[in-house]
């Protein structure tokens, strides 16, 4: 291995190679029902993990108006009639990635798949960069934990960064939830108010790197205020394993794994969506923040968005008060 792939530089993971050994042996653990993501979306020349937020609730959700799934970037060539609509007719394009991931898009690319002109629809909102996850893992470690960083610093920057990278590597998926939860509530508050705004006058396609654990969460909060179950929540999320057998995933695995080589991470600590992550990522906002709905007025999505999102996404639920109104 080259002496790049042993970088100790802080990288903050999405979702990144899985075997195929591997993903038969989480898929055979896994109790829950899983959906595909539409096929129309997926498949050669598709957009990676991409699926209507609808399927996870075909019942009470409205389809065509916010979608999920990897970055346009992640195109392999020229998108299919489907995937192309879907990018260029979007309302809003919400790109949940940092700076230094959007650095590595080919702007031809992504500019041949959302059509030109597309920036004036595109907002970036970043959940993480370096700061938020040193902050965040701060707030979810024990004392134990925070002085061994704080020893680390110390002795040397160089040291410090290989200690944060230990730490996050080992917590994997659920530890990265938590860091997120915790510092990236702000972001996450735009995020919704930006959807929240897009569904009331078009459709919104949300995407992260692949898809997976930055756009699932913010998924899951979008599900929750729409009514939707815990266990379809958690449904939804597994449905993201999924996407490392489709054809449009194949350049995006083999990227993914370069970075996790690179930044210092081990690849099996960070691969599929299996539900224990959604789970324990929703115990743990329960625990910090007394539920859900707690957690949104947090991130200051607040009852004008609520009723918002719900009235475009879910006309046919019957009028009832928002964590706001039912906190007074």
């Amino acid at each position: 291995m080259r002496a790049s792939c042993r970088s100790t530089r802080l990288f903050v993971p999405c979702a990144p190679l899985q075997s195929r050994a591997s993903r038969v042996s989480v898929s055979r653990a896994v109790p829950l029902r899983r959906r595909r993501p539409r096929a129309q979306l997926t498949g050669p020349n598709g957009l990676p993990n991409a699926r209507d937020v609808a399927s996870a609730a075909p019942a009470i959700i409205r389809s065509g108006k916010l979608f999920r799934g990897a970055a346009p970037a992640a195109l392999a060539g020229p998108p299919h009639n489907c995937a192309a609509a879907l990018l260029r007719s979007a309302h809003v394009l919400l790109d949940l990635r940092s700076n230094d991931e959007r650095r590595n898009d080919v702007a031809a690319v992504v500019r041949l798949a959302c059509g030109e002109g597309f920036e004036r629809r595109l907002h970036h909102v970043g959940l993480l960069n370096k700061r938020r996850v040193v902050w965040g893992l701060g707030r979810t470690l024990d004392r134990a934990g925070v002085a061994r960083i704080a020893t680390r610093v110390v002795v040397s920057p160089v040291t410090a960064r290989r200690t944060i990278v230990s730490e996050v590597d080992a917590g994997g998926l659920v530890l990265l939830n938590q860091i997120l939860v915790e510092a990236g509530a702000s972001q996450i508050g735009r995020a919704l108010r930006i959807v929240a705004k897009g569904v009331s006058s078009g459709s919104v396609y949300v995407f992260c790197s692949a898809g997976k654990d930055r756009t699932g969460l913010l998924t899951a909060l979008v599900l929750h205020t729409l009514g939707v179950s815990e266990q379809s929540i958690i449904e939804d999320y597994v449905a993201s394993e999924q996407m490392w057998d489709d054809d449009a995933a194949v350049q995006l695995r083999v990227d993914y794994c370069e970075r996790l080589l690179h930044a210092g991470l081990t690849p099996q600590h960070w691969v599929g969506a299996p539900p224990d992550v959604m789970e324990d990522t929703l115990r743990y906002i329960r625990r910090r923040f007394g539920g859900l709905d707690d957690y949104l007025l947090k991130c200051g999505f607040d009852e004008t968005y609520w009723h918002l999102l719900r009235t475009a996404m879910s006309p046919s639920l019957s009028p009832s008060l928002s964590p706001q109104t039912r906190a007074q």
